[in-house]
């Protein structure tokens, strides 16, 4: 990914100043395989250009397993092209052809404004994930539910024409390290913690 390691780096830089988490700001970066035993042993994963990916059938069964023992996935910035909305549906529509290899009977539907990703630690609406294009895109998050069932917990979330990590760059910031709170940077360092408080809670 062009945002490694970057991403991580700010967002760790934002975990470590406005919550109590004590995260490795630049040295450490853990990136593996999902069919690395090791893999389970984390709560939460990030995967970033996943609109270019064809999982194995190892890899599509290792994820599948990850997730139903209560790992949580965030699937970012799924295109590594020209960002073109051709470029930016097709990636969508790869995504969601294989996830349903992963789970076969999960359903990615638009998270509602009333889950507790958007107010868990800090509270952002639906309509501010910031996309591409700057940021001024329209992005939206997607997720699949434990059985389908929004009163549930997500057990992925997608970033439909989102490209959170490109916005957690830039980690000299603002104060907090948060970046200015209308930019989409802001936005989007205040959603990448909720989504890393809800994977690490829930």
């Amino acid at each position: 990914s062009h945002d490694y390691p970057m991403s991580i780096q700010g967002l760790m830089k934002a975990a470590t100043n406005v919550t109590s988490m004590e995260a490795p700001v630049d040295s450490f970066v853990t990136v593996m395989s999902v069919t690395d035993p090791m893999f389970m042993k984390y709560p939460i994963a990030m995967a970033t250009e996943t609109g270019c990916w064809n999982p194995t059938d190892a890899e599509a069964k290792a994820l599948r397993t990850y997730m139903e023992k209560g790992g949580f996935l965030l699937l970012d910035d799924l295109v590594f092209s020209d960002g073109t909305p051709m470029h930016l549906e097709l990636a969508i529509a790869r995504v969601e052809q294989w996830m349903q290899r992963v789970l076969p009977e999960g359903k990615l539907v638009p998270v509602p404004a009333s889950d507790p990703i958007f107010n868990d630690f800090f509270e952002i609406g639906p309509d501010e994930v910031p996309g591409a294009a700057g940021g001024t895109a329209h992005a939206q998050l997607y997720g699949i539910y434990q059985d389908n069932d929004p009163t549930k917990d997500l057990m992925v979330i997608v970033t439909y024409r989102g490209v959170l990590g490109h916005h957690w760059r830039w980690k000299s910031g603002v104060g907090s390290g948060l970046g200015e709170g209308d930019t989409p940077s802001g936005k989007a360092y205040r959603l990448g913690l909720n989504i890393l408080v809800y994977g690490l809670s829930h």
